[in-house]
């Protein structure tokens, strides 16, 4: 005998159930509220406790307090002794630094003129030693006088001391240069204009070119065209991956991949450049088109110098120091060029 199966009918929504879930909900918030106002009912807020008023002293007490000395009293006066006395010094220092200013700029003056009334009976000497014989002779006694007042001023001039120029120096505290940098070789005592803006400008067009040249080796050398007296040699570079990729002779060039400058070398190309330095410190010349036109608050130069040049060195540099220019030297050997990379380093600092 066959049984028949019943179908399942799916479960209906009951409307009695939801009715007990929402009551039950309703029954919960109203316990919390009923609690909560329990609860601030019997608050009472924080408790004041009562000042503290401090008990008189005894007299005798408060007394003997007074008589008792302060041990700080004596070490304190003594304090302020030595304080006095460090100011009465400061102030006689000050006084005689400002009595000598003022002495060497009254020699000063004074030898000014001392050498304009020198030049002046110079002058006359090689007047009256040029005159014709005058109709009444001078005597040789007054003639001898003269000259010997002539030649005495004359030895008291040589023998005065020249007045001593003072160089004011920075403080000898250097900082890493973050501002715009502008770089001088100083080489065989004459000064050269690095134009390494223009030739990383150069070096930035053809970055694009560089992308699909390193896509079968992993770094590429150029040069750039003539700036002036120098050209670079620049590095580009690209990024190995970790691991055993990064280890292979030629790099995959299926996917993509970055790559960047790396290095660059400054290569002469005029062994007879530069300026002398006095020729480079005279108005118009071409340093002086540079750095005169140059804002000190952004603008910091770096001074790429040799051994033998350094006498030249401390001229460029107190030139720099008196237009208030943040300089940076950088001494190098003899056979070693002017360069950067990325991956030693080389950054300037300056004073």
């Amino acid at each position: 005998m066959s049984r028949r199966r019943r179908r399942e009918r799916p479960e209906s929504f009951s409307f009695d159930s939801f009715l007990d879930v929402v009551a039950n909900v309703c029954g919960i918030i109203i316990k919390l509220i009923l609690v909560a106002w329990a609860g601030a009912r019997m608050y009472q807020g924080p408790t004041v406790s009562k000042p503290f008023v401090p008990e008189e002293v005894p007299a005798a007490v408060a007394m003997a307090a007074e008589d008792k000395p302060d041990p700080l009293e004596g070490e304190l006066a003594r304090e302020v002794d030595a304080v006095a006395r460090l100011e009465a010094q400061l102030a006689r220092l000050l006084a005689e630094e400002e009595a000598g200013r003022a002495a060497a700029m009254q020699a000063a003056d004074a030898k000014h003129k001392d050498e304009d009334r020198l030049s002046f009976l110079s002058e006359e000497l090689v007047s009256l030693e040029r005159m014709p014989g005058p109709t009444v002779p001078m005597p040789d006694a007054e003639l001898k006088a003269r000259l010997a007042e002539v030649e005495k001023r004359i030895a008291a001039l040589r023998a005065a001391p020249s007045p001593k120029k003072v160089h004011r120096y920075p403080t000898p505290v250097s900082q890493t240069v973050q501002s715009e940098e502008i770089l001088f070789e100083i080489r065989d005592n004459r000064v050269t204009a690095i134009d390494l803006g223009t030739m990383v400008e150069e070096i930035q067009k053809t970055m694009k070119t560089a992308g699909d040249d390193l896509r079968n080796r992993w770094s590429l050398e150029r040069r750039t065209g003539p700036s002036g007296s120098f050209r670079l040699k620049y590095t580009i570079e690209r990024e190995r991956p970790l691991g055993v990729l990064g280890q292979a002779e030629v790099p995959d060039d299926r996917g993509s991949f970055r790559y960047g400058l790396t290095g660059w070398v400054v290569e002469p190309v005029d062994p007879a450049r530069g300026e002398t330095v006095e020729k480079a410190l005279a108005p118009g010349s071409t340093f002086r088109q540079v750095v005169d036109h140059i804002d000190p608050q952004v603008t910091a130069i770096t001074l790429c110098v040799y051994p033998d040049s350094f006498e030249a060195y401390r001229k460029i540099r107190d030139h720099l120091h008196g237009r208030e220019v943040v300089v940076a030297g950088r001494p190098l050997p003899s056979d070693v060029p002017i360069a950067m990379s990325t991956k030693k380093g080389t950054v300037s600092r300056g004073q």
